[in-house]
C-alpha cells in the first residue's frame, strides 16, 4: 500500500471519530499524524456525491428489495400469529 493512502485513511478516520472520542482523536492527530493545528480546527473530508451515487445506485434496488422482503416476512409472521390467536379464542369461546 502507498504511504499517502494510509496517511489519508488515518486522517479521515481521526476526523470522523473526533465527535465521539475527542481526546484520543487529538492525541492521534498531534502525536501519530504529527499535525501542527488541533483536530478540532480541521475541516471534514470532502465527499464526492456523484461518485457515491454512481456506484451505489444499482445497489439501492437490491437493498430496497431485501428490506421489503424482510418486512413482508415479518408482516406475514405476525399476521399468522394473530390468526392463530383468533382461532384459539374462537375455539375456547364455543
Amino acid at each position: 500500500m502507498h504511504k499517502d493512502l494510509i496517511q489519508r485513511f488515518a486522517e479521515v478516520q481521526t476526523l470522523i471519530m473526533t465527535p465521539i472520542i475527542p481526546h484520543f482523536a487529538e492525541y492521534t492527530w498531534s502525536t501519530l499524524l504529527k499535525k501542527d493545528h488541533s483536530v478540532m480546527n480541521a475541516q471534514w473530508p470532502e465527499v464526492f456525491y456523484f461518485f457515491l451515487l454512481s456506484f451505489s445506485f444499482p445497489y439501492l434496488f437490491i437493498y430496497l428489495f431485501i428490506y421489503l422482503f424482510i418486512y413482508l416476512l415479518i408482516y406475514l409472521f405476525f399476521l399468522s400469529f394473530l390468526i392463530q390467536q383468533t382461532k384459539i379464542k374462537l375455539i375456547y369461546k364455543y
